[in-house]
C-alpha cells in the first residue's frame, strides 16, 4: 500500500429492501442500474467506483483528503436525491443514498481496517437519519 492521501466511501441506498418490497425487484433492479450509472457519471475520472454487495458501492478517491471527498460524495448524494427514477409503469421511485467516508491512516496496513471504518461511518449516517454523509474524524488526514 502506498502513501499518498486516499479515502474510501462505502455508499448505501437508503431503505432498498422497501423498495423490492414495495414496487417490486425488477424496479429494484432499475433502481440500481440508474443510481450505479448517476454515481460513476458525478465522481472525479481519477476515483473509481465499484459494487461492494447488495445495495452497497466502494468509491475510492486517490491523492484526496477528507474534505475534498466530502464535497465529492456531497454532490453525489444530492444528484442521486434528484433523480428521477421511473418504472415501466410510470412510478416514480424515490432514492437516496448515505455514505460513509475514512480516509487512510499512516498506521493503516491492510485495505480492511479501513474498510471497517467507512463502514462505522456509514452507521453513524444511517442513526442520524439517512440520506447524508458521515466522516470517521479520527482517520483525518
Amino acid at each position: 500500500m502506498n502513501r499518498e492521501p486516499c479515502v474510501f466511501s462505502i455508499v448505501d441506498l437508503d431503505h432498498f429492501k422497501k423498495i423490492n418490497d414495495t414496487f417490486g425487484h425488477e424496479a429494484g433492479d432499475l433502481v440500481l442500474a440508474q443510481v450505479a450509472a448517476m454515481m460513476a457519471s458525478v465522481i472525479r475520472p481519477q476515483d473509481e467506483i465499484g459494487r461492494y454487495g447488495g445495495e452497497e458501492f466502494i468509491v475510492i478517491m486517490r491523492n484526496t483528503n477528507l474534505k475534498q471527498a466530502e464535497a465529492v460524495m456531497e454532490r453525489l448524494r444530492c444528484s442521486v436525491e434528484n433523480m428521477l427514477i421511473e418504472t415501466e409503469v410510470g412510478i416514480v421511485i424515490p432514492v437516496t443514498i448515505s455514505a460513509g467516508l475514512a480516509s487512510i491512516a499512516p498506521n493503516v496496513s491492510r485495505y480492511e481496517e479501513i474498510l471497517a471504518q467507512a463502514d462505522k461511518s456509514l452507521y453513524v449516517a444511517k442513526r442520524n437519519g439517512r440520506n447524508r454523509i458521515s466522516l470517521q474524524l479520527n482517520y483525518q488526514n
